[in-house]
């Protein structure tokens, strides 16, 4: 979308990183790591991070012009927590699944 349209792409950015938050937190969500427009988050119930990946996907959608696609790569990964010595935080390491 950034080559058909530069300016249509700068408002969903701009509020991009509060939507996915209050999205997140909203479900009772911890953002644990953010690195450019990706968010790590941990929840206690997978049910409430598939919730906020349709309010996520849906405030994103508000915000783009009317018909244009909300693309977008959302992954959730259920299973043991195990704590990563390279990264320093905690990831899932098995039970892994892409929503899109």
């Amino acid at each position: 979308m950034w080559e058909a349209s530069d300016a249509a792409m700068r408002l969903p950015l701009t509020g991009h990183d509060e939507i996915m938050r209050v999205a997140i937190e909203g479900q009772g969500g911890y953002v644990f790591s953010t690195a450019g427009d990706s968010f790590a988050a941990a929840f206690g119930r997978v049910g409430d991070s598939l919730a906020a990946d349709q309010v996520a996907q849906d405030v994103l959608a508000q915000q783009l012009p009317p018909g244009a696609p909300v693309r977008v790569q959302m992954g959730v990964h259920t299973g043991a927590i195990v704590r990563s010595p390279d990264v320093g935080h905690e990831f899932p390491c098995w039970g892994g699944s892409k929503a899109r």
